[in-house]
């Protein structure tokens, strides 16, 4: 989990994709990392063409290694009121998939010979 608190850092930027369904299809942005509290979340927001998304990865350690990772996407504005009926369904489904992104991810970065993070 030390790993992912090391990438995630406020100011940090980095490249989402939203596979938000139809009508929308997927959205690609530019976001930063707006609050970092360590071992615990990671959160980030904006403020553009009619829509307000926040974004929430919360960690909650369960030992032994493990780890659960709560996904909350909050969108809301006028856009998302006329839109909602038609994509509901499908976002849990896709939730998923950005955790498991954001698992793999975790995984793949390399150690980082016993400190938690550089400070660069």
């Amino acid at each position: 989990m030390d790993k992912v608190f090391c990438y995630y850092r406020v100011g940090r930027r980095f490249e989402q994709t939203l596979d938000l369904g139809f009508p929308l299809g997927k959205v690609i942005s530019a976001e930063t990392v707006g609050t970092v509290i360590p071992q615990e979340q990671v959160m980030w927001w904006k403020d553009e063409k009619g829509m307000k998304p926040c974004h929430l990865w919360k960690f909650e350690s369960l030992g032994e290694n493990r780890t659960r990772i709560i996904n909350v996407e909050v969108f809301h504005g006028t856009l998302m009121g006329l839109i909602k009926p038609l994509i509901a369904g499908n976002w849990q489904r896709r939730f998923e998939q950005a955790v498991a992104g954001l698992i793999t991810q975790a995984q793949v970065m390399p150690e980082r010979s016993g400190r938690v993070c550089n400070s660069a």
